[in-house]
């Protein structure tokens, strides 16, 4: 078999390019790999239904950046192939809290994105190989990773919703596609800061990689990369598996602790990791320890409620209910007719008033929370109103079979309301005075005495 009908045979067996037709953006900056990968798409381009275009940068780093990009340009053109070229200008566009490596690798992402969309194009392929990806394995294990990061690169992963990248040759060694460049009479680019110390993945290629293979084993590189291979393949699984078991523990927009704390700590790891990344929280920015620490913290059942700031957001266990930690905001006084509902904005529940010809003991003696509330009491005075508000400090009533009054504050802790919607809890009222709060009971002195009653509903 031939080297090209090895790699048709491998792109096949992976689902490369699964569509009938395929389109993609060969990402060319004149290198050793990514030359070969250009070539090497281009020579299999029938077999598996390929439609190529290329792109190409110039990074605005090295004064011979311009020349090479239109060097890779008249290459795509030879081979005709349409080409964009890029001018990222990575100095003027790098930002204080970045190194000039996640610069240019997040304008060139950018110019990927563009490409794509301008070519039409589902994938953007990437020449990163076997020797990339033992680097990228030490250097994030060195920084310190997890299960996920110990995969290092995927041969597909999203750019956004409509491309993906594509690396297709991650089992190919760096000295195998110097050899086919050689063999095929290619001259590729050599770009002399590959070589600079500076930077630490060059100190990984030329120092750290090759003393492994020297002093302890020649297939050190190859070795990694299955073990990558291995890691990735554990990694979807227990995603799977922390899909089908999250959906016990997440209700809403909330995570409930109480089930997520018999769960393994891996899964317990995944599902909070994919609640916080549905929240908006930037997880870039979180390390492990702090990882482990929150968890660690969830763990712990405690009483009062406790807030983390994590990444860009700020969460909030309340219960055993986690939940993004934003105010809510107090509405204004709204007035209740019968037959009517209004809408309770704070919580996005309506509250419904009706005639009822009984009182019912059973629907009335629901205290559930997130259940539908409901009371009967008698019909106010002829002019005068039921109003709905929120709770203020020193509210107090005398709930139904109770003697004296109690405070709307302790009635709320004493019945674990979480302290989130505390300031929120609607409190219906007429003129001054509390006739109900949803979850309690009716004010004994509005208890429904009669037959012909009203009929209260907080869904």
């Amino acid at each position: 078999m031939s080297f090209a009908d090895s790699f048709i045979a491998l792109a096949r067996r992976r689902s490369l390019f699964p569509h009938e037709t395929n389109r993609v953006v060969v990402a060319c900056s004149g290198g050793p790999d990514s030359l070969f990968l250009l070539y090497l798409l281009w020579a299999v381009r029938e077999a598996l239904q390929l439609e190529l275009s290329v792109l190409t940068c110039d990074h605005g780093i090295r004064s011979e950046g311009m020349q090479e990009a239109h060097e890779v340009r008249q290459r795509a053109w030879t081979l005709g192939l349409p080409c964009q070229l890029h001018e990222l200008d990575v100095p003027r566009h790098q930002r204080a809290d970045e190194s000039v490596e996640m610069a240019a690798r997040r304008l060139r992402r950018k110019a990927y994105a563009e490409t794509a969309a301008d070519f039409g194009a589902d994938f953007v392929a990437l020449g990163h190989h076997m020797d990339d990806q033992a680097e990228t394995i030490l250097l994030k294990l060195a920084r310190g990773t997890g299960p996920r990061g110990a995969g290092g690169m995927d041969w597909v992963t999203p750019l956004n919703q409509s491309v993906s990248l594509l690396r297709p040759l991650l089992w190919l060694s760096r000295a195998a596609i110097e050899e086919k460049i050689d063999a095929w009479g290619l001259k590729a680019i050599q770009d002399p800061s590959n070589a600079e110390p500076e930077y630490l993945r060059n100190r990984m290629r030329h120092e750290v990689l090759p003393l492994m293979c020297d002093r302890i084993n020649p297939a050190t590189v190859k070795h990694l990369a299955e073990f990558a291979e291995q890691q990735r393949k554990l990694e979807a699984w227990v995603s799977q598996e922390a899909r089908l078991r999250g959906k016990g523990c997440v209700v809403g927009e909330t995570l409930h602790l109480e089930p997520w704390r018999f769960l393994p700590e891996i899964l317990q790891e995944r599902i909070l990791l994919g609640w916080l990344r549905e929240r908006g929280s930037d997880l870039v920015t979180l390390g492990a320890s702090q990882i482990r620490g929150l968890i660690t913290d969830l763990n712990r059942k405690v009483t009062h409620a406790r807030c983390w700031e994590v990444g860009t957001i700020s969460i909030r266990a309340d219960q055993d209910i986690l939940s993004l930690n934003d105010m809510l905001a107090v509405p204004a006084l709204q007035t209740l007719a019968w037959p009517g509902k209004v809408m309770w904005e704070p919580l996005h529940r309506p509250l419904n008033v009706s005639s009822a010809d009984k009182v019912d003991l059973k629907a009335s003696s629901v205290h559930d929370f997130t259940h539908t509330l409901t009371a009967f009491m008698k019909k106010p005075p002829p002019g005068e109103a039921l109003t709905l508000r929120s709770p203020r400090p020193g509210d107090q009533y005398q709930p139904l079979g109770m003697k004296g009054r109690a405070k709307l504050s302790d009635l709320f802790i004493n019945r674990h309301l979480p302290a989130k919607v505390r300031p929120v809890w609607p409190v219906v009222l007429c003129g001054n005075e509390i006739v109900w709060v949803p979850g309690f009971r009716v004010a004994d002195q509005w208890r429904a005495d009669q037959a012909e009653c009203l009929k209260l509903e907080f869904r």
